[in-house]
């Protein structure tokens, strides 16, 4: 007996190399929209840290009493949201450090009525800058994060 010879031989190996590009495209940007939401929720989760510390300082005396309490302990709210902690040593959270200057910038305003306003730009740097010859995620791509407490004293 003669074997048949089948006139589609190879053709799932062609299919799966047609394919395999827009596969790993998908996947790549799954992983780097994960990327983005962490790096997203770190942002935020350290402006409500140096919001909430913020909140519970002494404000000083005047008209602009809440104002210059952030300005007097705006240091230690910027560590808070660099370090995780009050003092930093060169250890950070995100590389590189939100209010490190630039496009990492971070503000702290405060109202006559107490409430006080964090707000943190970070330029999102991508895990895969370029697949395929295309990018997932623009480079110039800033996340926004801002947290608003009332202050308690």
């Amino acid at each position: 007996m003669t074997p048949k010879h089948n006139s589609e031989t190879g053709a799932a190996m062609v299919e799966f190399a047609i394919i395999l590009p827009f596969l790993l495209m998908m996947v790549f940007g799954i992983v780097e929209f994960g990327h983005m939401l962490m790096t997203f929720n770190n942002l935020n989760k350290a402006a409500q840290d140096a919001a909430r510390y913020l909140i519970d300082q002494q404000p000083g005396t005047g008209g602009t009493k809440y104002q210059d309490m952030v300005t007097a302990h705006q240091a230690t709210a910027t560590n808070l949201m660099t370090c995780g902690r009050p003092t930093c040593a060169s250890a950070t959270l995100l590389n590189p450090a939100p209010c490190s200057g630039g496009a990492n910038s971070c503000t702290f305003s405060a109202s006559n009525t107490g409430l006080i306003t964090v707000t943190i730009s970070y330029p999102y740097q991508p895990i895969f800058n370029h697949i395929f010859g295309t990018n997932i995620v623009p480079s110039n791509f800033v996340l926004h994060s801002t947290a608003v407490m009332q202050s308690i004293l």
